[in-house]
Formats: C-alpha cells, structure tokens, sequence
C-alpha cells in the first residue's frame, strides 16, 4: 500500500475530524507544540513508510516498529514517547493487547488504534481498554494530523488552565446554533476547556468525551436538521467522485429551511456527573430502532461509541434529543488530584 493508495481511497473513509483536521493550518507554531516524539506500531511495511514519511514531514520525530512486542518496549524503554499510533489486527503481539499493557506502563500516554474496517468491534473494544481514540484506514495525512493536535491541544490546555473542581456546586451551560453556522472543531474546544476547569477527568477520558459529542452533533447535524440518509453514503453521483450524501448536505446548507435549522446543547456539571444533551430541530428518530442502530445497522458506530464510552445514555420520546452522562466519582473517569 502506497501514499498513492491512501489518496486514491481516502473518499471512501468516513468523514470524521474533518473540521477539526482542518483547524491544522492555523495551530500554533511548531516550536511550541508539546507532542514531538510519536511511537507507530505497524506490521505492513508499505503502509508503515507513509506514515512515518507523513509524520516526519510534518515536524514529528517517529520510531517506527512491526509490532506489539517492539512497541511495548520501546515505551517501557523511552520515557519521551508522547504519543502512540498503532494498528490493531499484528502478528506476535496485537494493538490491544499492546493498548492494555502500555496503560500499565503509562497511564497517560495518548493511545490512538488502526483499523481497516469501519465497522469493527476491536475499535469499540480499543476505547474501553482506553484508547483515546481510532482512525480507519485509508486516512488522510490531515486526519492523522488532526487526531494528534488534538491531544496536543489537550496536553496544553492542561498546563495553563486552573482548576477549579473542589469549588464548583453546579454549571450549567447552553448553546443555540444554527445547522448553517456549527463548527463542531469550536465545540469542542469550549467543552475541553471548560471540562479541565472544572472536573479532574483524565486526558484519554476528555478526549473520548470530544469524539462522543462529535457523534452526537453531527448525527443531529446530518439526520436530524438536514434529513440526510445514511444509505446516501454508498451511492455515488454518475461521474462524480462525490456521494448523494455529500452532495444533499451542500444543497440542503444553502437551503434556509433545512441552514437555518437549530442544534441545542446542554451541559451540565456538578460534583457527581457531568450530564450533555444534544437536540436537533428534525422530526425525531423512532426509539424502539435504536438498539438496533448502536449494535447491527451498518451506519451505527456512532451509537456504538456513545453507548460504551458514556455510563448511561437515554433519548427523547420524540427521538430528537441525546442524553449522555459520564460519572466523575470513585475509580471510573476521575482523575485523583496530583496525578
């Protein structure tokens, strides 16, 4: 597999992070970047080329190996390791079973897993044994990218910002946007900050609350406000090189009844939990369906990821709102202070 490969290919992966990828071109200066050593664990050789090539163009120093068991030990072995980008399905030792020792070793490395396949259970699998997050290949260099600036982003954010948790009785924020004018990368940046002020949430925790609330906003984005079909996804236009689905999106964002269309989001904090919901401005989603979207619907990842990375999630009677909770007490998402 060759850089000509992932370019050629790249319009059949899934469009996740594009806003947020897109963010790259005005990061902060490279000097300043807190993420500069990258560990990459992958067995196809091809495959492991490009994306050393891409991450060394990009300012990154990479060590590079084949598998787990090399993995494993140059984390042991190398305490400036800062990030890792593993694939999953290696001979010896595997992406996950790697994952599960790496926490042990260090709990705090960002962890980010490969998969070829958009539907994958290993994926879902991967978040839980804490994973921050996954890419399905064939990817874009700027995909790559922006997962790792978001950690990055993290990383900083962390060391400026003060936190506040021991004061906070209750927050509660919310926001009223327009299908027209939301930028999800901007969302998630207010929730970052606002969730490092006040809870002691870990950082692979924070960052998987950035991919949950991505899924929940471009699901109202897309299903809700815009009408958009899933199936559309696989269907491409008669010598165009994009999908009915691309294609309904752009129409439908020039459109005022379907632009002007607004997504609400509420958040709430306290010293239990820390409580979102996501609502759109469609007709609403038929619940009894919904089981069956989160477990064996080809388009259900979304739901998937929501519903094994949050402890509890509920919806609307007229399906038209999300409701995801994380807790912030005792072992599970709780950061102890000096850690």
């Amino acid at each position: 597999m060759t850089s000509e490969f992932f370019a050629q290919n790249a319009k059949i992966c899934p469009q996740r992070r594009k806003d947020y990828a897109e963010k790259i071109q005005s990061k902060r200066p490279e000097n300043e970047n807190l993420i500069k050593n990258i560990l990459l664990v992958e067995d196809q050789e091809s495959i492991r080329l490009v994306i050393k090539q891409w991450l060394t163009e990009s300012g990154y120093n990479v060590y590079a190996v084949k598998d787990g068991d090399e993995g494993l030990a140059v984390v042991r072995s190398n305490p400036d390791i800062e990030f890792v980008l593993s694939d999953i399905v290696m001979k010896n030792m595997d992406g996950l079973e790697m994952l599960k020792k790496c926490r042990q070793a260090a709990p705090e490395l960002p962890i980010v897993l490969m998969s070829g396949y958009t539907r994958d259970e290993n994926i879902i699998e991967a978040l839980r044994l804490g994973a921050c997050d996954y890419l399905v290949k064939p990817f874009e260099k700027d995909q790559l990218l922006g997962v790792i600036q978001r950690a990055d982003d993290l990383a900083s954010a962390r060391n400026r910002i003060t936190n506040l948790h021991n004061f906070l009785s209750h927050l509660n924020i919310e926001f009223l946007i327009r299908s027209g004018d939301l930028s999800i990368a901007t969302l998630q940046e207010i929730f970052r900050e606002t969730l490092l002020k006040y809870t002691r949430l870990a950082n692979k925790d924070l960052l998987n609350i950035a991919m949950v609330l991505e899924e929940a906003v471009l699901n109202a984005h897309e299903h809700g406000n815009l009408e958009l079909e899933s199936e559309w996804k696989d269907i491409y236009l008669k010598g165009e090189s994009e999908t009915l689905f691309e294609k309904r999106k752009e129409e439908r964002l020039n459109l005022p009844e379907f632009a002007g269309r607004k997504v609400r989001l509420n958040l709430n904090i306290d010293q239990i939990k820390m409580e979102v919901s996501v609502e759109d401005e469609g007709d609403g989603y038929a619940t009894d369906n919904i089981a069956t979207e989160a477990s064996g619907n080809p388009y259900g990842m979304g739901l998937m990821i929501i519903s094994n990375l949050m402890d509890e999630i509920r919806f609307n009677d007229k399906g038209n709102c999300i409701t995801f909770v994380k807790n912030l007490t005792g072992n599970n998402g709780h950061l102890d202070r000096g850690k």
